[in-house]
């Protein structure tokens, strides 16, 4: 039986085919960006997995190239990160590129593998001696994130031993003999997620000062608070050894408060030394039963991250990367009340006073849409997919999901609302929000309008994307 053709999304990645989740061994090399994601390249579910591969010059524009790292015969590839060897440490050669993965075994155990290149990403050599880490207490340890520790003079890894909620962290001088030196947790969501995984150890500037702060960030494949699978942080201090969180062990802070971000991962070797990461824009509960074709799963947008220190304590802060801003173009100031036909991709930027309520209906026509709006009463932005286009794949897809912002926002907050094809991301930095959604949208259903119930919109812009991503055929 035919099945219909789904265009990938514009702004977003995603693969030709099959399907993807966790993105891996995010890197900038030789003047290119590197994404590589968890890929089964034979069907648009979960399985074979193994790495994808795309380059691009900019945040925003893939080419795809072959798989990198296919499954092998006694293990899947599963996720990881990657690194430029510019001093030879490994001894595969100066500047090569190398992939630390997990390998999953048929037998379900799990230990950490290299691959490198050496010719800028194009072929790949599994080295002879994989395994480089196994802990023979644990089946389940994953997803490593690895990065040069510059105080030290040595390579950093931090790994998910995913059954026991902990985050364990490794030190290396050549990539291949690695060094416990610690471990944190359980803390924060850990009772009710059945593992932890995908940590990433981030140091981030700290918004209007010269100074930098740590973050730690852990996904949980159940027990977040939207439902399903997640991503909480933790901020506090990395000695090289240690991380040592500012908040009690119960203390649980959420990346999102929409349902689909999972598995973010942060660039390495930024040329402007900038913090991006992407995550995985899905849920664990319906990612399976999507309804697109021939490819299933997509990728948020590049966020560049940061800090800000509120009354002592830290936060992170997420915004759209500059090369997003970059690429729109104003088309219109829509009024409220009337509705305005969509560009397939692009912004709504609103700035709005918190003291009445409001409402945006995106994608309408046939059918209500997703509506994206604020109960003043109650403080909290929301989202609802209930009545949007396709949510019969799942009895766990349609939901209403909330935020509420923080006491000490400014009385005027602005909001942007990025759209594309199959997605809405809400930023609200000056509150520290992020609710990203994957939406389906009837045919046709490309219009949204804007009600000011409370008449407390002061400013209202729509851009458009100038350009479609190479991802987008």
């Amino acid at each position: 039986m035919a099945r219909d053709y789904w265009p990938r999304p514009l702004l977003h990645f995603a693969p030709p085919q099959g399907f993807m989740n966790d993105p891996n061994g995010l890197v900038y090399h030789r003047g290119r960006y590197h994404l590589f994601y968890q890929h089964n390249p034979y069907a648009p579910v979960w399985g074979h997995m193994s790495w994808g591969h795309a380059v691009g010059h900019g945040l925003l524009d893939w080419e795809d190239r072959p798989v990198a790292l296919p499954e092998q015969p006694d293990y899947m590839v599963f996720s990881g990160s990657a690194v430029v060897d510019r001093d030879n440490t490994a001894g595969f050669g100066a500047d090569a590129l190398v992939a630390v993965y997990t390998a999953h075994y048929r037998d379900d155990r799990e230990a950490q593998g290299l691959a490198y290149s050496l010719d800028g990403g194009e072929r790949w050599t599994f080295y002879e001696g994989n395994p480089v880490l196994v802990d023979g207490e644990r089946p389940h340890v994953r997803d490593p994130q690895v990065f040069w520790y510059e105080p030290g003079g040595y390579w950093v890894m931090a790994v998910a031993r995913a059954d026991d909620r902990q985050v364990a962290f490794y030190a290396s001088d050549d990539l291949k003999r690695w060094e416990l030196l610690s471990t944190f947790g359980p803390a924060g969501c850990w009772r009710e997620a059945p593992h932890w995984e995908c940590p990433a150890l981030l140091e981030l500037p700290v918004d209007g000062s010269d100074r930098t702060h740590w973050l730690l960030k852990v996904d949980v494949d159940g027990g977040a608070p939207t439902g399903g699978s997640g991503a909480q942080y933790f901020t506090g201090y990395f000695d090289g050894v240690r991380f040592v969180p500012d908040d009690p062990s119960e203390t649980v802070r959420w990346v999102e408060a929409g349902p689909d971000f999972y598995a973010a991962q942060a660039f390495n070797h930024m040329p402007d030394g900038r913090r991006v990461w992407l995550g995985w824009m899905n849920n664990w509960r319906y990612a399976n039963a999507l309804p697109t074709y021939p490819w299933r799963g997509m990728l948020t947008i590049p966020r560049a991250l940061s800090m800000v220190e509120v009354e002592g304590r830290h936060h992170l802060v997420q915004r759209p990367c500059r090369e997003c801003y970059a690429r729109m173009q104003p088309v219109e100031a829509p009024q409220t009340g009337r509705s305005f036909p969509l560009p397939e991709a692009g912004l709504l930027r609103l700035r709005m006073r918190t003291g009445g309520p409001w409402h945006v209906r995106f994608f309408t026509g046939t059918t209500p849409g997703v509506v994206v709006g604020y109960d003043a009463e109650n403080r909290r932005l929301f989202l609802d997919r209930r009545a949007a286009g396709r949510t019969d794949f799942s009895p766990d897809f349609p939901g209403r999901f909330e935020a509420l912002l923080p006491p000490e926002v400014p009385e005027e907050l602005d909001l942007e609302i990025l759209f594309d094809r199959y997605s809405l991301e809400v930023f609200a930095p000056q509150a520290r929000l992020v609710l990203s959604a994957l939406v389906f949208p009837a045919p046709g259903d490309c219009a949204a309008v804007i009600h000011d119930e409370g008449g407390t919109i002061r400013e209202a812009l729509l851009c458009g994307y100038a350009d479609a991503s190479a991802s987008a055929g």
